[in-house]
């Protein structure tokens, strides 16, 4: 399950759409690095190994001795956890193959994630990164579909273990590969959808609103299928019987268990299918947009050799750049400078006040809004911006995840070039 996301995307403001991957991974590990690719395990891996290992052995339990099914199931979940990297592996190994940026791969409750910082260039590269993990667990499939069938030349006590073995990964394989392929994002098949859409109507855009959509929908249907199943489970919703006994449909059908998974799972596909629909827009706004239109309301610019009280900070919590002529020197908060008292505000100079600064990072209000965050993402705590030549502000992170989101929840055309107009006008 490939997503795209940026190193550090926590400038989606409220929401933080694009920075949901970090968070959801925060507790994680890297376990090493397989063709140059960082694989990370979090914490909520060890639960789903858990609960695997626990349904495989009341399987296995059925036909084996209790220490012959404790092993088949610890080897089944770990073969069956591998199967999941492979599938991760081969999104990150095409998507490097086809010069997209590959950040790493996490394995969490719900599977894998493949989080890559840019976005295919064509819809061909679309969908061979989507397609190429779901061929691989067909491959996996296949794999132990051969082991299982050649288990008896082993003979003895290892050909019962290892054919039910194989043959369960085999059947696990193949139902993840149909599974992703089920067209919605953020499954495989919804960005083989996306790709389609993106060919035939040739606007990306559009294409993912409507894989994001079915996304959502197919989370719908999950979600209601698991309430429908906890109902039945708790018998509020009455399963005829002709007396035999209940057929595996019909004990899967009476399985809280299965419910709740369903239900866990459509919530984090629907969450997911909204996150890269918020992400989408935000990577939009990086590369449509210009620095000037996340200035948000103007901002002083301190002289360090001007009395304070002829600055009037205003609210909110800005930092104001501190300059001598058009050199930045220093910085202030808008707060430290409100909570002067007014006699010792004219008693002072920025430069008396201000905390130094070296080596900021600047750019022009006209570059684009990606180069702005490009510096952000890196070790850059504030980006110095600067129109026609002179600093106009001192913006961090958190100011420009507020812009975005205003931007984003306004659904507001890009205002740089207005506000630009603006600025040219008033000097």
């Amino acid at each position: 399950m490939p997503v795209r996301a940026p190193h550090r995307s926590g400038l989606t403001g409220a929401e933080r759409a694009a920075d949901t991957v970090a968070r959801m991974f925060a507790r994680s590990f890297t376990l090493g690095r397989f063709g140059g690719i960082a694989v990370r395990i979090d914490a909520s891996l060890l639960l789903f190994a858990l609960l695997v290992a626990w349904v495989f052995g009341a399987n296995f339990l059925r036909t084996h001795g209790l220490a012959v099914t404790v092993t088949m199931a610890v080897v089944a979940t770990a073969l069956f956890l591998a199967s999941v990297l492979v599938h991760e592996l081969a999104h990150g190994f095409e998507a490097s193959y086809r010069g997209i940026e590959v950040h790493g791969i996490t394995l969490f409750f719900f599977g894998g994630m493949t989080e890559m910082h840019t976005g295919s260039r064509s819809p061909r590269d679309e969908f061979a990164v989507s397609a190429v993990g779901p061929y691989a667990s067909l491959v996996c499939g296949a794999f132990f579909g051969l082991l299982a069938a050649s288990a008896p030349v082993l003979g003895g006590a290892l050909a019962g273990p290892v054919a039910d073995v194989a043959g369960l990964l085999a059947w696990l394989n193949l139902f993840l590969a149909a599974f992703n392929l089920v067209p919605g994002a953020p499954l495989d098949g919804g960005r083989v959808l996306r790709a389609g859409l993106w060919w035939l109507l040739g606007d990306r855009d559009r294409a993912v609103r409507i894989a994001g959509r079915a996304g959502q929908v197919l989370a719908t249907v999950l979600v209601l299928a698991g309430l429908w199943l906890l109902a039945v489970g708790l018998g509020l919703v009455p399963v005829a019987h002709d007396g035999a006994a209940p057929s595996g449909w019909a004990r899967l059908a009476e399985s809280q268990v299965f419910g709740i998974v369903l239900v866990l799972v459509g919530a984090f596909i629907f969450q997911a299918a909204r996150t890269e629909l918020a992400q989408h827009l935000v990577n939009r706004l990086l590369d449509d947009g210009h620095v000037a239109d996340v200035l948000g309301e103007p901002a002083p610019v301190v002289d360090a050799d001007r009395s304070l009280d002829l600055v009037e900070p205003g609210t909110g919590d800005r930092l104001l750049p501190v300059v001598r002529g058009d050199r930045l020197v220093g910085r202030l908060t808008a707060a430290r400078l409100r909570d002067l008292h007014p006699t010792d505000r004219a008693a002072r100079t920025g430069g008396e006040l201000m905390d130094p600064v070296d080596g900021v990072p600047a750019c022009d209000a006209a570059d684009r809004l990606r180069e702005l965050v490009d510096h952000l993402l890196g070790d850059a705590e504030a980006v110095l911006v600067r129109d026609a030549g002179r600093p106009v502000a001192l913006l961090r992170e958190r100011d420009v995840a507020r812009e975005l989101e205003r931007l984003r929840r306004g659904g507001a055309p890009l205002a740089g070039d207005a506000r630009r107009t603006a600025r040219g006008a008033s000097t």
